[in-house]
């Protein structure tokens, strides 16, 4: 799952919130590249990467919040990365992510990386 769970956005691209689309547009996007995608492949396969992209997006079972929690926390801590490392301002990314890590060990991750990029950045 978490390694098909972005693959409709090769076709149907990177949809951030930043974008003004809405989440059902962005649901039919991605769903409309994922079905284009499993053709692709063989059909076992297909219908494989199409299950788990939907159990991804229901997010009803633990595996799939699992895969949720890591998607958001590679954000931010890639976000972090970046600021320290180009000295960009990524607060977008950090913002877009409060309160959505409530799962442990995530949300003591979560807490830890922006307590010191505050302590970085004195905020």
């Amino acid at each position: 799952m978490s390694l098909v769970h972005d693959i409709g956005e090769a076709i149907a691209g990177d949809i951030t919130p930043h974008c003004g689309v809405s989440d059902q547009t962005k649901f039919d996007l991605e769903s409309a590249a994922i079905a284009q995608i499993a053709t692709y492949v063989p059909d076992a396969v297909g219908q494989d990467w199409s299950e788990l992209w939907r159990e991804y997006e229901a997010a009803e079972t633990q595996t799939a919040q699992i895969v949720k929690h890591l998607d958001k926390f590679d954000m931010i801590v890639q976000a972090d990365k970046y600021e320290q490392k180009y000295g960009t301002d990524l607060t977008q990314f950090f913002t877009s992510t409060v309160g959505k890590l409530t799962m442990e060990p995530f949300a003591t991750w979560d807490r830890e990386i922006r307590r010191t990029r505050e302590q970085r950045l004195n905020i």
